[in-house]
């Protein structure tokens, strides 16, 4: 868990970014203690394994966020008050993504 200095300086981050209508959503994780993953593979049924998890491959929170480009993401998530981590980013598809896979049916 974050400290209150953490939480508190994530807050004044996130408050402008959500007054503007730029953070569609944004929450943390608990502990990958509380958490399970499940493996799949094609040879056999699902496996479960419980937590905690190696630290290197966790998300811990997330933000998603609606901006023009990646670049603009990119700019925003280089101002996020870590002193310590990493920030991945991802985008979200569209249905013009999955461009004929997505049939008039599917939609």
């Amino acid at each position: 868990m974050p400290t209150t200095e953490e939480f508190a300086a994530m807050r004044a981050f996130n408050q402008p970014f959500q007054d503007s209508g730029v953070i569609l959503d944004a929450d943390g994780l608990l502990a990958s203690s509380k958490g399970a993953r499940i493996s799949f593979s094609e040879s056999s049924e699902p496996t479960v394994k419980h937590g905690p998890f190696e630290l290197e491959n966790l998300v811990a929170g997330y933000w998603k966020l609606q901006l023009d480009s990646i670049e603009q993401v990119i700019e925003w998530a280089k101002k996020i008050p870590f002193k310590k981590g990493s920030v991945e980013i991802r985008q979200v598809p569209s249905r013009e993504d999955y461009g004929q896979l997505i049939t008039e049916e599917l939609k």
